[in-house]
């Protein structure tokens, strides 16, 4: 019964509960952006000309306050003296080394911009590993299943919440998760039982546990039929707990403040040297006055580094309201649809296959608009390299080849046939050498053993015969050798 009013409320909790601003959702999103180049240029949101009109604007007023003051209210002698310290401040922004500064901060706030929008927790992993392991249509499975998948997005928003100003507008009490259907009264009941002191973000690790202690009791009772399941799904889980921890991590260590001051106060402090050194008529290389009355080399330099300063300002805090934020309100929408679809609809769905599918080909098409495009295959580098004859010849030294003869002891270049003769005729010189010297012992032992039995008295003692033709099979072996 309480499955099948789960079932027949889910549809009105999912939409009892909406905030005003998830209509706007789209248009609040995280910018992406494909256009032409003009377009883009002309584009206000997420824009350049959006994060610095404000300082530009007073840029602009002050330095036309300071240029009307030097044309209409100063004498020529003050003019004059004026036009020096014009010199002077111009010479001064050269000594601040901006590009340097920006370049590393606006580097490192990227990639940890970036590391943060990887550690966004995705519940598809855990829940495809759900839906594969603890399986069955029977109410009490599909309850687990489902009761698994709400409580990884209440996680989700529990840990969001703490850190995303966009969740907290959406879910500011518990009593809001219970009337969006993330949480009963029975399971609020519990969660305000738990206190917690140190942690800043409170209880946001309880459901987390709740879907532990469920697979753990699915394993006891059989559903999880071998440790090596749980552990699967206990790895899974972890996995996507350590991607909200890693996010508190960021969100608790910012970038050191004095890189931050050091990259602000040298922005804004060679901007206010420019508005006096960049102020006409100024001098050009021959010390001649030059009259322009509108800076356009100073205004892009204020573009190009109040605008990269911007860039770092806006993602050092990727969880907020801004146009660059991360939409987590849009994430929480796509995981709770994807998260029930997994679980319960999906689960033990396929598609029926026939033997008739063996016979029918696969071809991948194009439509008129595809086959137009240029197409530019992956191909070897060397595919074209040819080789000369000459060097395709083994390279032969003596030092390295230990079979090598006396007439190819210089270093020389060969065939495959040079190799296989020079082998031979080293293996018929050491036949020769062994037959030799088997010759000369074989006299050497009988006119030994003859002036032996000669001064014995004349007894005769034959050689045996054993050892000879030993010797004779081992040097015939070693002629009838042929190199493999």
């Amino acid at each position: 019964r309480r499955f099948q009013r789960y079932k027949r409320n889910s549809t009105e909790r999912s939409t009892s509960f909406r905030p005003s601003s998830y209509a706007k959702s789209i248009d609040t999103m995280t910018i992406s952006y494909s256009d032409k180049f003009l377009s883009l240029l002309l584009r206000w949101k997420g824009s350049l000309w959006k994060a610095i009109w404000k300082h530009l604007l007073l840029f602009i007023f002050l330095y036309y306050c300071i240029n009307i003051a030097y044309r209409f209210f100063m004498s020529p002698a003050q003019q004059e003296i004026f036009l020096r310290y014009i010199l002077i401040f111009d010479d001064f922004t050269k000594y601040i080394p901006l590009t340097f500064l920006l370049g590393f901060y606006v580097a490192m706030i990227v990639r940890r911009w970036w590391a943060c929008c990887q550690l966004i927790s995705w519940p598809d992993h855990l829940l495809f590993n759900i839906s594969a392991l603890i399986r069955g249509s029977d109410p009490e499975t599909r309850i687990i299943r489902r009761t698994i998948a709400r409580y990884a997005i209440l996680t989700s928003v529990l840990a969001w919440r703490s850190i995303s100003l966009r969740v907290l507008k959406r879910y500011p009490t518990d009593e809001h998760l219970v009337h969006s259907g993330l949480m009963t009264r029975e399971e609020l009941t519990m969660f305000k039982n738990i206190h917690v002191k140190v942690d800043p973000h409170q209880k946001w690790f309880v459901p987390v546990n709740w879907i532990q202690t469920m697979m753990v009791r699915c394993f006891e009772k059989g559903t999880l039929t071998h440790t090596n399941e749980l552990r699967v799904l206990l790895d899974a889980l972890e996995k996507f707990r350590n991607g909200f921890f890693q996010l508190f991590i960021y969100d608790w260590i910012a970038i050191p403040l004095v890189y931050t001051q050091v990259s602000t106060i040298s922005v804004y402090g060679y901007f206010a040297f420019a508005l006096i050194g960049r102020q006409y008529p100024s001098v050009n290389q021959f010390r001649e006055p030059v009259d322009v009355y509108f800076p356009v080399f100073t205004i892009l330099q204020f573009l190009f580094y109040v605008g990269w300063l911007k860039v770092g300002e806006d993602l050092m805090f990727p969880f907020g309201a801004d146009d660059e934020d991360f939409e987590f309100n849009y994430i929480l929408d796509r995981n709770l649809e994807v998260s029930f679809l997994i679980v319960d609809d999906l689960h033990n769905q396929v598609p029926p296959v026939y033997v008739e599918s063996l016979k029918e080909e696969v071809e991948l098409l194009h439509t008129k608009g595809s086959a137009s495009l240029s197409t530019h295959p992956q191909r070897q580098h060397l595919r074209k390299y040819k080789m000369k004859e000459g060097d395709k010849k083994i390279y032969f030294e003596h030092k390295v080849h230990p079979m090598t003869s006396s007439a190819l002891s210089d270093t020389h270049s060969c065939s495959y046939s040079d190799i296989e003769q020079a082998i031979l005729t080293t293996n018929h010189e050491k036949v020769e050498g062994i037959r030799r010297n088997q010759r000369d012992e074989e006299r050497g032992e009988l006119k030994g053993r003859t002036l032996a039995s000669a001064t014995a008295g004349g007894g005769r003692t034959a050689l045996p015969r054993h050892s000879i033709s030993a010797q004779r099979a081992a040097a015939t072996g070693l002629a009838n050798h042929k190199p493999s």
